[in-house]
């Protein structure tokens, strides 16, 4: 009953959502690419030291897209 009264209440009263899109600075920029280059470094690495792990698991999409400790276990 509760439920149905909360939905009732939120049907009549839909939220206003407004999407804000904040440019990143210059600095913020730098860090990421920093972040990235690292990330591909590691996947480098993870493919030399680890020939029995799938290749297409092994990208840059799949390591910041997944949870990639379950993926390459």
């Amino acid at each position: 009953r509760f439920h149905v009264a909360v939905n009732s209440f939120l049907e009549q009263h839909k939220p206003e959502v407004v999407e804000i899109h904040v440019s990143m600075t210059p600095a913020m920029l730098a860090i990421q690419t920093a972040i990235l280059d690292i990330l591909n470094a590691c996947l480098k690495e993870l493919k030399c030291h680890n020939p029995s792990l799938e290749v297409e698991d092994l990208s840059l999409e799949n390591a910041i897209g997944k949870p990639f400790d379950k993926t390459i276990r």
